[in-house]
């Protein structure tokens, strides 16, 4: 039987407003096992998002985990110290946000942002992600690579 690699315990979430606490998650629980894929349905409001940002220990100001643990790999999310979990994003786990928008910052090339992301989270030098950089968008591009490169790092360096 494989382990889980993610596992969601009684998992409790609240935002306080001005006449009383709303409950986004009420001891919401699930378990993801290595190369399964969980999709997460629901109305709007219902929680999925909340869901996601608890588990990358993102949940926006004032809002609280308040009960509940998230574990991955056997670590529990929920009492990690904000420098321990930076570790882990973007290195080990990841969130890819709904809205299109703000996946990308439009001032920057997406060469720019890409080598950033590998140079925070994977803490290698500039010549190094540049050339990780480089075959992402070779496979994302193939043939139209040279074109293609030219312009996501137009002005980049």
């Amino acid at each position: 039987m494989e382990k889980a690699i993610l596992k969601v315990i009684d998992l409790s979430v609240k935002f306080p407003t001005k006449g009383n606490d709303v409950e986004a998650l009420k001891n919401i629980s699930f378990s993801v096992k290595t190369g399964e894929a969980l999709g997460i349905l629901g109305e709007s409001g219902s929680g999925k998002s909340v869901s996601a940002l608890s588990i990358m220990n993102l949940v926006p100001s004032p809002g609280r985990i308040i009960n509940g643990s998230i574990l991955y790999s056997g670590i529990n999310l929920v009492s990690l110290s904000e420098a321990d979990m930076r570790r882990l994003r973007g290195s080990e786990i990841s969130m890819v946000f709904q809205d299109p928008l703000t996946a990308f910052n439009p001032v920057y090339t997406v060469g720019k942002q890409l080598l950033h992301v590998i140079q925070t989270h994977k803490h290698k030098s500039k010549k190094i992600a540049y050339n990780r950089v480089t075959i992402v968008i070779f496979f994302i591009f193939k043939f139209n690579y040279l074109f293609k490169f030219r312009i996501f790092f137009k002005n980049s360096f």
